[in-house]
């Protein structure tokens, strides 16, 4: 009963239109080829490579990533939550979020609160081409607020 009540909330959240930033002076780099990231699985899906589809998904837009904890600059911050529905059937309830923060020497992490989302439910591949997307997303903006053409020329589309 849980479960059904899970992929019914699951569903309906879905139709809802996703909050999308708007590239903003703060999404400013001094170098904006080099992105510092973070992610953090929910414990079910801990096995899945989340960091690998996250700094692939930032190389084909051309920037390099980077550990967030080695800048002070704006870094990307992916954080999901996943639970198994299935584990036979490879089947999860998912949410991602992306969204861009800073680190401040004197205020510790500070976070822009413009996220990207994502909720399903469905196998993994669907859940990895949630945060994907969302990546992307993220990325047309960032690439527009730091005039990167190759990303922001690509990433036009910003329907499901």
């Amino acid at each position: 009963m849980l479960t059904r009540l899970i992929i019914i909330s699951a569903l309906s959240l879905l139709l809802a239109q996703a909050v999308y930033a708007q590239p903003n002076n703060w999404m400013k780099k001094t170098s904006p080829q080099e992105l510092g990231m973070f992610v953090h699985a929910g414990e079910d899906c801990s096995q899945i490579n989340l960091s690998g589809v996250v700094a692939t998904t930032l190389v084909e837009q051309h920037v390099a990533p980077r550990d967030a904890r080695e800048q002070d600059e704006v870094y990307i911050d992916v954080r999901t939550l996943c639970i198994a529905t299935d584990r036979a059937a490879d089947s999860y309830v998912f949410h991602v979020e992306v969204f861009f923060g800073r680190h401040h020497p004197s205020y510790g992490w500070i976070y822009f609160d413009d996220p990207y989302r994502s909720l399903g439910t469905g196998r993994t591949g669907l859940y990895l081409r949630a945060i994907k997307q969302q990546v992307e997303f993220a990325m047309a903006d960032y690439a527009k607020a730091n005039m990167i053409t190759e990303v922001s020329e690509q990433i036009s589309y910003r329907g499901l």
